[in-house]
């Protein structure tokens, strides 16, 4: 047999073994809810909502029976946390994202309801859901990363809140042309990751794609491979940028964070409209309720490594500084109207920035703009002494929190 057949059988062996295991794999999820949950992408990790769009699976392993990132759902608690991502923990563990800090440090139940994709339309939605466990604190946290075009996607693609839609016919016939024109979910996958979409199909449709991917988050917990690779392909890929300032290394993605601010679209400018109008309506449905309100803000990673920029005298790229100047201008208008209809917030910028200029980086080196397990513990640290600071509900037992702060190193 020459060497050319022989490579053929051998390939064609290997692609009968996989159709085999596919087969296999395929067969032990229909049986079995756990190992669809297990092996399954983001699917596997929500399921359909008529009221959200979709929620947590109390199918799998990590979530309670409601389909939140806690160990139980019974029970009350003092704080509800409502968030996206970022809230429930994307790369670490579940006892590690920062709601599950913060009630360790101060001695709390603290109840993550957060789930991957929400923002401040969902959460408006899911507060009776969150009062259910009759909280004295809600604290809803606010990313910047992709808050608005969420908000704007929720309201005119989803149609989940149809009430907050504009009346004005200039405004509506201006969104329809831009989603037609600038669709933002398909040229932001083209920007943030090669081969998403191909990654994202084999997902959907491979079960033995899912399982080399949880083989790989088992050896690769934290998504992350070596930096040589990823500047490696930072050079390669134009919408990444490479950054590094003393031990701090990261991938940016200016590029693809700047499709979901940019205030020169219009759809972004009612985004962070509906988002005030909706934590203005939580405030107002809070307070009726006796119930403390916090809104934790979150800013992009881009924007928090600004000062280590200016630090090492790198000429940001134009995507970068155009990302970081329109942040700045939303973040003041955030702050502006939370400080006028007087809603508590805490800045994580100020922890995320200190530890940076300190050396600890608190973000993965990749591209993902998730915290690591250290950000996401010096944030949950803040939030407690700022929540002791302001007197907030449960602020007398947050002594414990603000001595870990000021150990930070």
């Amino acid at each position: 047999m020459s060497i050319v057949k022989t490579i053929l059988f051998r390939l064609f062996l290997a692609l009968i073994a996989v159709c085999l295991l596919e087969a296999v794999l395929q067969v032990t999820c229909l049986v079995s809810p756990k190992a669809k949950a297990l092996l399954s992408s983001r699917s596997g990790l929500t399921v359909p909502d008529d009221k959200l769009g979709w929620r947590g699976n109390p199918e799998f392993a990590d979530h309670d029976a409601k389909g939140f990132r806690n160990r139980s759902s019974d029970g009350t608690a003092d704080v509800t946390a409502l968030g996206d991502s970022m809230t429930y923990g994307v790369w670490v563990d579940r006892d590690e994202p920062w709601p599950a800090v913060l009630g360790r440090a101060g001695n709390l139940r603290v109840y993550n309801m957060g789930i991957s994709g929400y923002g401040p339309i969902q959460y408006m939605l899911m507060l009776e859901e969150a009062l259910e466990h009759n909280p004295k604190l809600v604290i809803l946290t606010l990313y910047m990363g992709n808050d608005l075009f969420d908000s704007y996607s929720m309201v005119y693609e989803w149609n989940l809140v149809p009430a907050l839609k504009t009346s004005d016919p200039k405004k509506l016939a201006e969104f329809r042309d831009l989603d037609r024109s600038s669709p933002v979910d398909e040229a932001s996958i083209e920007v943030f990751e090669p081969h998403r979409k191909i990654k994202e199909f084999l997902a959907e449709h491979s079960k033995t794609y899912a399982l080399l991917w949880l083989t790989k988050h088992m050896l690769v917990p934290d998504h992350t491979w070596p930096w040589f690779w990823l500047k490696y392909r930072a050079a390669s890929f134009a919408p990444w940028e490479a950054f590094e300032q003393g031990p701090v290394r990261t991938i940016l993605t200016p590029t693809y964070r700047f499709m979901g601010i940019d205030q020169n679209d219009a759809r972004n400018r009612e985004g962070l409209r509906l988002s005030l109008e909706a934590i203005d309506r939580i405030n107002r449905s809070l307070k009726e309720k006796g119930v403390g309100f916090l809104v934790l803000l979150l800013p992009t990673k881009e924007l928090a490594v600004e000062d280590l920029m200016k630090q090492g005298n790198i000429q940001p790229s134009p995507e970068y500084a155009r990302l970081v100047k329109d942040e700045k201008k939303i973040w003041e208008t955030v702050r502006a109207n939370l400080q006028e209809r007087s809603i508590p917030f805490v800045d994580a910028s100020t922890i995320l920035r200190k530890s940076l200029n300190e050396g600890k980086s608190p973000y993965l080196i990749n591209h993902d703009p998730h915290p690591n397990a250290y950000g996401h513990e010096i944030i949950g640290r803040y939030v407690g002494s700022e929540i002791g600071r302001m007197k907030l509900p449960h602020s007398h037992m947050m002594g414990r929190t603000q001595i870990l702060v000021r150990g930070l190193p």
